[in-house]
């Protein structure tokens, strides 16, 4: 599988100096690895992704902390 970790402080420095939100750039730089990664070959499940701006994902990740 491949995941792709969207939160941080470096994706909100980001978007804050562009004044783009966060999902906007992170949706453009996932697909842009995305095609790297095929461009060089490289085989995954892509039905085991993992992205952690997905709602369905940080759903229970935030609510193991309530």
């Amino acid at each position: 599988p491949m995941g792709w970790d969207a939160f941080g402080l470096p994706a909100e420095q980001y978007a804050i100096k562009t004044g783009t939100h966060p999902r906007q750039t992170t949706r453009k730089n996932v697909d842009n690895f995305r095609r790297q990664i095929q461009a060089l070959g490289f085989s995954y499940d892509w039905d085991r992704e993992v992205d952690t701006t997905d709602p369905d994902y940080f759903r229970w990740t935030q609510w193991i902390f309530l």
